[in-house]
């Protein structure tokens, strides 16, 4: 939420003049003129860790069975624990931000006064990942069911410092499926064996991947995909070609094109329907359309 003004506040606080007046009275004794000036402050609640003991308690039916109270759910075996927030506080640092966990142990600590191990909260990220098996599963059929699905790569570093057999570098690549709406990471190489384990290699044929040069897109698992490089990339060629060939308008002409087609937010179009795009940028280019 923004610095806005909010016509339901969480709280009201009426302030009133204190002290005396130049006269000598006393302002609390004043006749009350109404409000005459209103301000919002967005503040943030001290964040204090709070320690609650559950007492598991036992009871016996009348026929004689016992039963016991169980724990809170997310509770671990052990006499303590943290609760969920403490965790989901470490899981948000680690991923989403790429704190380290030595690091977002320390900010846990600062910010709570709580402090949990770095081996806790590293294994939060197991933990965290059996929960989210589901929504991986989602995430990969509804991107296999996507008419058209964005695919990139990017290093990271993370994983052992010394490299493979057979490598210079100890790099690890985020491979990355998305669409408008979902998006799917893997962590790995960038081998072909890692590229099939992505979602594009489940996509129906005819369907559309957006894509760099990178050689593996085109190998046969995908040769039944459509393929669209990168619009991203193709900017970039434009920008190259109006420099080699600095008398030509084209370049900035079709870059001008594709800005106004990104911009209209028109839906992907079906090959079978790409002629009249393909005649509106002919006409646009003055040139006949093929």
């Amino acid at each position: 939420m923004n610095l806005t003004w909010r016509e339901v506040p969480d709280e009201r606080r009426d302030l009133f003049p204190e002290g005396s007046c130049g006269c000598g009275a006393d302002l609390t004794a004043g006749r009350d003129l109404g409000v005459v000036d209103r301000y919002q402050q967005h503040e943030i609640p001290l964040v204090a860790v709070r320690v609650t003991q559950y007492d598991q308690h036992a009871v016996a039916c009348r026929c004689g069975i016992v039963h016991t109270a169980t724990r809170p759910e997310g509770s671990r075996s052990g006499p303590v624990g943290y609760g969920p927030n403490p965790q989901a506080w470490c899981v948000y640092l680690m991923m989403v931000h790429h704190v380290p966990a030595w690091r977002c142990r320390q900010l846990v600590e600062s910010l709570t006064g709580t402090a949990p191990s770095v081996g806790f909260v590293h294994g939060m990220l197991t933990r965290a990942s059996v929960l989210l098996d589901e929504a991986d599963k989602r995430i990969r059929a509804l991107l296999t069911a996507a008419y058209v699905v964005c695919a990139d790569e990017t290093p990271l570093r993370v994983g052992p410092a010394a490299a493979p057999a057979g490598r210079k570098k100890a790099v690890r690549y985020l491979l990355v499926a998305c669409t408008r709406w979902v998006t799917h990471y893997l962590v790995g190489g960038r081998d072909l064996d890692m590229f099939k384990a992505m979602v594009i290699a489940d996509m129906a044929a005819g369907s559309v991947i957006v894509h760099d040069r990178y050689q593996n897109y085109d190998a046969g698992p995908f040769a039944h995909l459509l393929h669209q490089l990168c619009c991203a990339h193709l900017l970039r060629d434009l920008a190259g070609a109006g420099e080699v060939y600095p008398g030509e308008h084209w370049p900035v002409q079709i870059a001008d094109v594709k800005e106004a087609v990104t911009e209209s937010g028109a839906p992907p179009l079906a090959p079978t329907g790409s002629r009249p795009l393909v005649r509106a940028i002919c006409r646009y280019l003055g040139v006949p359309a093929a």
